[in-house]
């Protein structure tokens, strides 16, 4: 009795796993990560930023990507412009390391398009070395990417990325701008204003602690040994 039970279950298993597949053959699963809210604490974006400040997204240290889903775009030549810098690593190492496009590991994309970002000593040996230095850089026009291409209509995913691996690097960002058949796309949070949200909200998300005071997620923590930005609560340390 047990054996027909078990070969019940399996056959009933793998109908549903026949269902399953089948349907997303015939393309009825559809992504809709972009109706998540805040998923990075930054609103409008996904994914980790180390800071904000000045109007400027900033990750330090560690590879990274932040991205933002545009939903139902019309088909067409959309053109992508962002205020961004990369530096490989410390400023003198980046100065004798970056030279002739070398180790230019940041990028903006949109879709599978990508552009690489100005590096931070690219076209001066005088740089910014803050998100208020960098505001004014951007303000001034400076560091501007520019990325081109052709939409075959729907969603688009954009953003920012970072695949390097070097300790030091800095990635800074700001005024993500897209123009398309229609004229500009409306980007959440585009211009950074809105900085990373980390207070406790139930609309977003909802943790207390056993005795009911707020859990309150850290801005960044280190990035010792390695590991990359990531996020955690006031819960005790942990590597």
């Amino acid at each position: 009795m047990m054996n027909n039970y078990i070969k019940r279950s399996v056959m009933l298993l793998g109908a549903a796993a026949f269902i399953g597949s089948a349907a997303m053959a015939e393309g009825t699963w559809t992504n809709v990560s972009y109706e998540l809210k805040n998923p990075g604490f930054i609103p409008g974006w996904g994914g980790a930023l180390s800071a904000v400040d000045a109007g400027v997204g900033e990750v330090w240290n560690a590879p990274f990507e932040i991205n933002q889903v545009l939903a139902n775009l019309p088909a067409g030549e959309y053109t992508l412009t962002v205020n961004a810098f990369y530096r490989y690593a410390g400023n003198d190492d980046a100065k004798v390391n970056m030279k002739d496009g070398a180790n230019h590991n940041a990028y903006i994309f949109a879709g599978n398009k990508t552009q690489v970002v100005e590096g931070l000593f690219d076209k001066s040996d005088e740089a910014p070395n803050s998100l208020s230095e960098a505001d004014a850089a951007f303000t001034e026009g400076r560091y501007l990417n520019s990325l081109t291409f052709n939409h075959e209509g729907g969603n688009l995913k954009i953003g920012i990325a970072n695949t390097g691996k070097h300790w030091d690097q800095w990635t800074a960002f700001d005024n993500f701008k897209l123009t398309g058949p229609n004229g500009d796309v409306a980007i959440i949070n585009g211009d950074f204003s809105q900085g990373i949200e980390n207070a406790h909200n139930p609309e977003i998300w909802d943790m207390n602690t056993a005795g009911g005071s707020v859990k309150t997620p850290d801005i960044a923590k280190s990035n010792e040994g390695g590991r990359g930005v990531f996020r955690k609560t006031n819960a005790p340390e942990y590597g």
